[in-house]
């Protein structure tokens, strides 16, 4: 499922999951996957790659999801994901 990424990647997905699903009971998988490449910009992951992996992680966890945001990104307020 997880082939060719680093155990840290795989990881930080897994938190970020947890944490939105945490604060709002529901993962907007674009959202969290543009935080997680953010932080692990050194393993050159297209964002698509680790929206997979996002999507994954929320499935296996049970947890709602938000596929179609049209949130616009910036590195400023990215945080608050």
């Amino acid at each position: 499922m997880r082939n060719g990424f680093s155990a840290h990647l795989c990881h930080d997905v897994d938190l970020q999951v947890w944490a939105a699903a945490r604060s709002s009971g529901i993962v907007n998988v674009t959202g969290v996957a543009e935080a997680v490449r953010l932080r692990n910009l050194a393993e050159n992951i297209a964002l698509e790659d680790i929206e997979c992996l996002v999507l994954q992680a929320a499935q296996f966890c049970g947890v709602p999801m938000e596929l179609d945001s049209l949130a616009v990104f910036e590195s400023g307020n990215i945080a608050r994901l």
